[in-house]
């Protein structure tokens, strides 16, 4: 779900089907979150046969992994404000 008045750089990604890394293979991006409302928000990452942690302004706040090719959901909740409206969002994931 969309937040109204929020906005992720670059969209979601999908690496799942044939998007799908090869096995080995790491991966990881940074992405800029911006909110328009001051609030707890639920961050939520997708994992399916890998390892995942999600971090926010460089501290980690939830990690998991994924043993099927069904996606596993680890997920955060965070407190942010409309002035902190340039907050990273990291996702490795192996």
């Amino acid at each position: 779900m969309v937040i109204p008045g929020s906005a992720l750089s670059g969209g979601p990604i999908d690496l799942t089907g044939s998007n799908a890394l090869p096995n080995g293979t790491n991966f990881s991006t940074t992405r800029t979150l911006t909110v328009a409302t001051t609030g707890d928000y639920l961050l939520n990452l997708g994992i399916a046969q890998g390892i995942g942690s999600l971090s926010v302004d460089g501290t980690q706040v939830a990690s998991g992994f994924g043993l099927s090719s069904e996606l596993t959901s680890i997920r955060a909740t965070v407190h942010l404000t409309e002035l902190d409206a340039e907050r990273r969002a990291r996702r490795p994931a192996g």
